[in-house]
């Protein structure tokens, strides 16, 4: 019942990723949305976790967590380099794609052929809308290539 849902929620959820995410995020200015990505994310893994008695977290996240937990003591009880609320964001900044990536394989979910289908259809349509944009110089290609 539970990973019904997950599934579904999965794919809403990429869906969303992929507007606000990828083609948004510089066109709308909202900066928060890899928060919000990161506490769905996060929060999907939890009720997976509670409901399912055979979803075990794995060693990788663990360890992971063990090794920034380790940096985070260290930064603030020995290394008095910087601030303590530098050091906090930048242990969250730093965990932050560990955790979306071991979050996501411990999901492991998978798109049905109709969700893949509608996926393709989806993108598709993103791509036919932003060529005459593009072109008109409504907005700037180059402006989606900031993470490369």
């Amino acid at each position: 019942m539970i990973q019904t849902l997950i599934k579904k929620f999965f794919f809403c959820f990429f869906v969303f990723a992929l507007f606000f995410g990828a083609l948004l995020h510089d066109l709308i200015g909202w900066r928060g949305i890899d928060i919000a990505s990161d506490i769905l994310l996060l929060t999907a893994y939890l009720l997976l976790l509670i409901s399912s008695k055979t979803h075990r977290i794995s060693w990788g996240i663990v360890i992971t967590l063990l090794i920034f937990l380790f940096y985070l003591a260290y930064s603030f009880l020995i290394a008095y380099y910087n601030t303590q609320n530098a050091i906090t964001i930048d242990f969250v900044m730093q965990i932050r794609p560990y955790l979306a990536f071991f979050i996501v394989s411990q999901i492991a979910c998978d798109f049905s052929a109709s969700q893949k289908q509608l996926l393709k259809r989806l993108c598709f349509g993103i791509w036919i809308f932003f060529i005459p944009l593009s072109m008109f110089g409504l907005i700037n290609p180059s402006s989606f290539a900031h993470g490369i």
